[in-house]
């Protein structure tokens, strides 16, 4: 069974470019990229993502009234996906 990872990002996605270069190339087998989490709307890595067909989602600070909510709200998100293990890739 595949780790199953979950990307979250707010910029160019150039960690996750190389992660699905990386994983391309063999050199991570069994790996599954299940979600890919952005806090800005314009991040290029939500592109990226959708190339690879990864499912993405939205979650911005200003959305919620304080950290814990938007936390909660975040991590229920990487929950329902199954998801093992989370790369912070500038979130």
């Amino acid at each position: 069974m595949p780790l199953r990872i979950a990307v979250l990002l707010s910029g160019g996605g150039t960690t996750l470019q190389n992660l699905l270069h990386t994983a391309a190339a063999g050199a991570l087998p069994d790996v599954e990229f299940a979600l890919v989490v952005s806090s800005r709307s314009t991040a290029r890595g939500l592109e990226y993502a959708s190339a690879a067909n990864i499912p993405t989602a939205l979650v911005r600070r200003k959305d919620f009234p304080d950290g814990l909510q938007h936390s909660d709200h975040l991590f229920s998100i990487v929950r329902a996906q199954a998801v093992q293990l989370v790369v912070m890739a500038g979130y």
